[in-house]
């Protein structure tokens, strides 16, 4: 542990203490690092917007539509109608859980996925290393 930024870069330039890494593998390893989770957090990120999308899936909207009645297979119009108001009405829930839990609607999806790309990399990181 170091105390500020001048601690840090005593240690890391001037004198090595027992219980730390060498400069340049301390530094090689912070790259790497920030490396995975900038890699993690693009995963993530996808697979927020993934689940984001899935919600608006046309064939899932039109599924919920026609299981409400059957009226709508006879008449295209109408169906289609509903389909809309039922885009417009996931539209407005989608908006309101943004603004009211954001990490209800995002975290669950890019958590897990952060998650699975840093095991990812860490796998591949030992398997490199055997």
């Amino acid at each position: 542990f170091c105390a500020d930024a001048d601690d840090v870069l005593d240690r890391l330039l001037l004198r090595h203490a027992r219980g730390f890494l060498e400069p340049t593998t301390a530094v090689e390893k912070t790259f790497e690092d920030i490396q995975a989770h900038q890699m993690a957090i693009i995963a993530g990120l996808r697979a927020a917007l993934k689940a984001l999308l899935a919600r608006f899936d046309p064939a899932l909207l039109e599924q919920q539509v026609d299981s409400d009645s059957g009226l709508q297979r006879l008449l295209p119009m109408a169906r289609k109608s509903k389909c809309w108001d039922l885009f417009v009405a996931t539209f407005d829930q989608v908006a309101d859980d943004a603004s009211e839990d954001f990490m209800r609607l995002f975290g669950d999806a890019f958590n897990r996925a952060y998650e699975e790309q840093i095991q990812r990399l860490r796998q591949v990181k030992q398997g490199n290393m055997n």
